[in-house]
C-alpha cells in the first residue's frame, strides 16, 4: 500500500515537473509567436508600405508611359511633316537650280541681245547724225530755194512791167517801125524769161532734194526706231518671270 501511495507520488511529481516544463514551455512558446507575430506585422507594414509605393511608382510609371505614347506619336507626326517640308524643299532647290539656269541663259541672250542693241544705237546715233547734217543741209537748201523765189517774184514783177512796156512798143510799132530801144526791151524780157525758168527748174530740184531726203530722214529714223524697240521689247520678253 505505502508503495503505490509512493509511485502515485512520484508520478504526480513527475507529471507535476512535466506541466512546469509544459507551461514554461508553452509561456516561451507564446513569447516567441507573439515576437514572430510582432516581426510579421512590422514587415506585413513594411511590405504594405512597399506595395502602396510600388503601386504609385507603377501609376506614376503608367502615366509617363502614356504620356511617353502621345510624345511618340506626336514625334511621328512632327517627323512625317518635317519630311513632307524636306519633300517639299528638295523639290523647290530643283525647281530653283532650274530657274537660275534659265536666268543664266536669259541673262547671256540678254547680254548678247544688248550688245547688239548698243551696236545697232550707235549706228543709229551715226545716221542721226549723218541725217542732222542733211537737214542742216536740207536748210540751207530751202533758205537757197527761198532766195531763188524771191528772185522769182522779183524778176516777174520787172516781166510784168517790162511786158506793159514791150505791149505798149507793140501797140505803137504798128504805126511806126520798131525802134532799137524796143528791140533791146524784147531781148531784155526774153533774157529775164529765161532766167526766170532756170530759177524755176533749180527750185524744183531743190524741193525735189529737200523731199527725197526728209523721206530718207523719216524712213531711217522710223526703221532705226522699230529695230531698237524690237529689240529691247526681245530683250525684255527674253527675262523669265519669277515665280517665288
Amino acid at each position: 500500500m505505502s508503495e503505490t501511495v509512493d509511485e502515485l507520488r512520484s508520478q504526480l511529481a513527475e507529471a507535476q515537473h512535466n506541466l512546469e516544463e509544459f507551461q514554461q514551455d508553452s509561456r516561451e512558446l507564446e513569447a516567441e509567436l507573439e515576437r514572430e507575430i510582432e516581426i510579421a506585422q512590422k514587415r506585413s507594414s513594411e511590405l504594405e508600405v512597399k506595395l502602396r509605393r510600388a503601386e504609385l511608382e507603377s501609376e506614376q510609371l503608367r502615366d509617363r508611359l502614356a504620356k511617353a505614347q502621345q510624345e511618340s506619336v506626336a514625334s511621328q507626326r512632327t517627323i512625317d511633316q518635317l519630311k513632307q517640308v524636306q519633300s517639299e524643299q528638295a523639290q523647290r532647290i530643283r525647281e530653283l537650280e532650274q530657274a537660275n539656269d534659265d536666268i543664266q541663259r536669259s541673262e547671256r541672250a540678254t547680254s548678247a541681245l544688248l550688245a547688239d542693241v548698243e551696236v545697232k544705237f550707235n549706228q543709229a546715233v551715226e545716221r542721226i547724225g549723218m541725217l542732222e547734217a542733211e537737214m542742216e543741209e536740207q536748210d540751207a537748201m530751202r533758205q537757197e530755194a527761198q532766195r531763188h523765189r524771191d528772185e522769182i517774184r522779183d524778176l516777174k514783177l520787172d516781166i510784168d512791167v517790162l511786158k506793159q512796156h514791150r505791149a505798149g512798143d507793140t501797140s505803137a510799132g504798128s504805126n511806126h517801125p520798131q525802134t532799137t530801144a524796143s528791140h533791146h526791151s524784147s531781148s531784155v524780157v526774153d533774157s529775164q524769161l529765161a532766167l526766170v525758168e532756170s530759177l524755176l527748174e533749180r527750185v524744183t530740184n531743190i524741193q525735189a532734194q529737200v523731199q527725197s531726203c526728209s523721206t530718207a530722214v523719216a524712213h531711217v529714223v522710223g526703221a532705226g526706231s522699230r529695230s531698237l524697240i524690237s529689240d529691247a521689247s526681245a530683250a525684255g520678253s527674253s527675262l523669265p518671270e519669277e515665280s517665288f
